[in-house]
């Protein structure tokens, strides 16, 4: 019969043989960060305690089943063995507040003259409306109109990458606008026409607001960008209406999931991002809790599924959230980048302001976060507001 556990139950000897017993595994698919105890064979029935012990920073990110369903955020976890073999999984993740070093994007201005020297030997003739010789349109916006004057160029040297930035007119801070001096914030920030300009492309920090289900919720620690949320602030017409507010069709949302999306990430990166059911309700909006829900209604858009999206209003001031209940926290700095794209920079506190998803209730205006981390009102065409991208990742 072999092994077996001798038990007196109401005058009667019960044995408990082997082969009754079932076995409990534990994977830990983090070893290097934790460790896990409790693994084992137990009789079905009884009651069975395992225990996670992070090792450094990480954070117990949870207990799953062999589907990847989570079981329990308890640790310890006590449950009852069932009547078969069992296996259970955990690992350690990063900690809600941590940061997060994944992709990159062009980001500080070079100002090493030997480098400079060799990358504009690299980076050959300047581009013209006419001739645009090797160098990428923008295709931005002057009075409305998709205009060639502002482009860029990626050039490796010594095995890093940067970009090249040259314009012949000013980037207006509205799309509709002409292009001037007065228009645009690009000559304050630093940068003018008829130079070219370089950044190195270095890796995007990000901030996790949240952990949960095995994923991880990104912010960018920067303001990396500057695109209008929309092109125009006229109405699409046909039925039902499209505003320019409306940010299922608009503009900012296919440029992070086309353009930043497949520039900043490898392949390997873009595996570990989450498509997300991206939450464009009336309660999203924040506009309910101020009495302004009925004015806001015709604004929201269907929920839309993004790898890459901007924050709502209730995202970015929710107190779960790493950080965002405060405006202090919500206040962000723009990179040398951002600035060239015409950011604007607040010379006081040195931060930019940032777009967010969430319709005002006008149909030409959008939220943002202002320079001083407070929510604010932007046209839906204005470049000024900078761009902070967010994502769920898989832990």
């Amino acid at each position: 019969m072999g092994e077996n556990n001798l038990e007196i139950v109401g005058g009667r000897i019960e044995f408990n043989c082997v082969d009754n017993y079932r076995t409990l595994s534990i994977v830990n698919e983090t070893p290097a960060a934790g460790s896990v105890s409790g693994a084992g064979v137990y009789y079905p029935g009884t009651s069975v305690t395992v225990t996670a012990t992070p090792s450094g920073s990480d954070e117990f990110q949870g207990w799953y089943d062999t589907l990847g369903t989570l079981k329990s955020m308890d640790n310890p976890y006590t449950f009852t063995m069932p009547g078969e073999d069992y296996t259970l999984s955990t690992f350690f993740g990063p900690a809600k507040g941590s940061l997060k070093q994944m992709g990159m994007y062009p980001q500080t201005k070079v100002t090493d003259t030997t480098i400079i020297s060799a990358l504009n030997g690299k980076g050959g003739l300047l581009p013209t409306a006419g001739n645009p010789q090797t160098w990428t349109d923008y295709g931005y916006y002057i009075e409305g109109v998709v205009t060639s004057y502002m482009w860029y160029k990626d050039v490796v040297h010594n095995s890093v990458t940067y970009r090249s930035v040259y314009f012949e007119k000013y980037r207006p801070s509205r799309t509709s606008y002409a292009s001037n001096a007065d228009q645009t914030w690009q000559d304050d920030n630093g940068y003018n026409t008829e130079t070219r300009y370089w950044f190195k492309w270095e890796p995007v920090n990000w901030k996790i607001v949240d952990v949960k289900d095995g994923k991880a919720l990104l912010i960018s620690s920067l303001v990396l960008a500057a695109q209008p949320f929309y092109h125009s602030t006229a109405t699409r017409p046909g039925s039902p209406k499209i505003y320019p507010n409306n940010y299922e069709h608009s503009d900012v949302r296919t440029w992070l999931n086309n353009t930043f999306y497949s520039k900043a990430f490898a392949l390997t990166e873009q595996n570990t991002i989450a498509t997300t059911m991206v939450d464009n309700s009336l309660a999203s909006t924040g506009h309910e809790a101020t009495g302004n829900g009925a004015n806001a209604a015709p604004y929201i858009c269907n929920d839309t599924s993004d790898k890459v999206f901007l924050l709502s209003h209730a995202e970015a001031t929710n107190a779960n959230y790493s950080g965002q209940d405060s405006s202090y926290y919500r206040r962000k700095t723009a990179t040398d980048y951002a600035y060239s794209q015409g950011v604007y920079r607040n010379t006081t506190w040195g931060t930019s302001p940032y777009l967010m998803r969430s319709p005002f209730y006008w149909q030409s205006s959008g939220y943002c976060v202002d320079t001083d981390g407070m929510c604010c009102v932007t046209d839906a065409n204005s470049v000024y507001s900078g761009i902070v991208p967010a994502m769920w990742i898989a832990l």
